[in-house]
């Protein structure tokens, strides 16, 4: 699904940028070998190491996986996934093959996918299965009968059922938007990017086409602006909800982040037309830096890649290998170089020194060693 624009779109393999709800109680997920458990902000173990893969509370609720693998990427694969309380129980015990962090209090499953070795990867991913959504007490919303599926935002989801084509649904799953577009973006601020002939608009609750299709690309409206590439030639811009131009990217930006702390990722690459008379992004050596909603460079193009800012901090690639943290104003935390880095949360930072997993304060302490 290329065209679709996730809520972050430059990441690399070894740092990752999510965006969680706001996370209660204090505990964060640690690795000890090859199995997660639970710490306090002050690093004691509350939750024993004993699951597969384990991530962070969200509405009271974390999701763990037992007996999956892992892929090439840090993450895993197989296995079954369900949900813990702050105790360690399991309020939904481990029964899905994919699942999802709680949104608008309901979270995604799917029943039925299989690990497949795609050939021209070399590498295992989960394919099939149809997805549903449950509540808090595990008990299914809207039972599994979707091919496909995005969390819910705003009181409606996207899914995709017995066709190409994706639509919007309710809580009562109902088709609100019928499935009729290639690819779609959650609602944010009362519109949703849907992609309609390989062109993106934005519609209203009801399904009317609010700004026409004709952008390459688009990613949510936040604080009244959403960005939208026009045409082949990877320039992006920055419009309002009536679909006026409000601001550009910086000159020769090819990929952003969405605005984070009022500051998006931008990565400059050179632009090539190529024998069918599209223009193709060629990648730079440290070509990624950090711009304004003005589109005017704050921190100046210098890393391989790079996280949002959350917490004042951001995660930044200084090359193939290692990784480090900046602050708003692009100083650097004082650290070694970090294997992998990940989003600040409740102000810790899940790192690897070389290889070995970490925690760490925003200046950079260490709260808790593997």
């Amino acid at each position: 699904m290329e065209e679709y624009i996730s809520e972050t779109t430059i990441v690399s393999s070894a740092g990752a940028s999510v965006r969680y709800p706001r996370t209660m109680p204090d505990l964060f997920p640690v690795c000890c070998g090859d199995l997660w458990g639970y710490v306090d902000r002050n690093g004691a173990m509350i939750i024993n190491p004993k699951f597969k893969a384990a991530e962070p509370f969200v509405d009271g609720l974390a999701l763990v996986n037992l007996r999956g693998t892992p892929d090439r990427d840090g993450g895993i694969i197989g296995g079954q996934w369900g949900y813990i309380d702050p105790d360690g129980k399991y309020a939904i015990p481990p029964q899905f093959h994919q699942a999802h962090h709680f949104s608008d209090g309901l979270a995604a499953v799917n029943i039925g996918a299989k690990l497949e070795y795609n050939f021209h990867d070399e590498e295992h991913y989960m394919f099939g299965g149809l997805w549903g959504f449950v509540d808090r007490s595990g008990a299914y919303v809207i039972p599994p009968t979707l091919e496909a599926v995005h969390d819910f935002h705003d009181g409606l989801a996207v899914a995709r059922q017995g066709t190409y084509y994706f639509g919007f649904i309710n809580r009562d799953a109902e088709w609100v938007i019928p499935a009729q577009y290639r690819y779609c973006v959650p609602f944010s601020e009362g519109l949703a990017a849907v992609s309609l002939k390989d062109k993106y608009g934005f519609v209203d609750p009801a399904g009317e086409f609010k700004i026409k299709p004709k952008y390459r690309q688009a990613h949510p409206f936040d604080r009244g602006v959403a960005a939208v590439l026009k045409g082949r030639s990877y320039s992006w811009s920055y419009i309002d909800q009536n679909g006026k131009e409000v601001f550009s990217a910086p000159e020769g930006v090819t990929h952003i982040s969405d605005f984070h702390q009022d500051l998006a990722a931008g990565s400059v690459n050179e632009k090539v037309r190529m024998s069918d008379g599209k223009y193709y992004a060629s990648a730079l050596s440290a070509n990624t830096g950090f711009f304004d909603r003005k589109g005017q460079w704050v921190i100046p193009p210098q890393f391989e890649s790079a996280g949002n800012f959350v917490e004042d901090r951001a995660w930044v690639e200084l090359d193939e290998d290692h990784y480090g943290y900046i602050k708003l104003d692009g100083t650097h935390l004082t650290l070694p170089p970090l294997t992998s880095a990940h989003d600040f949360r409740d102000g810790l930072a899940a790192v690897r020194l070389d290889g070995k997993f970490q925690l760490i304060g925003k200046e950079g302490s260490i709260v808790w060693a593997e």
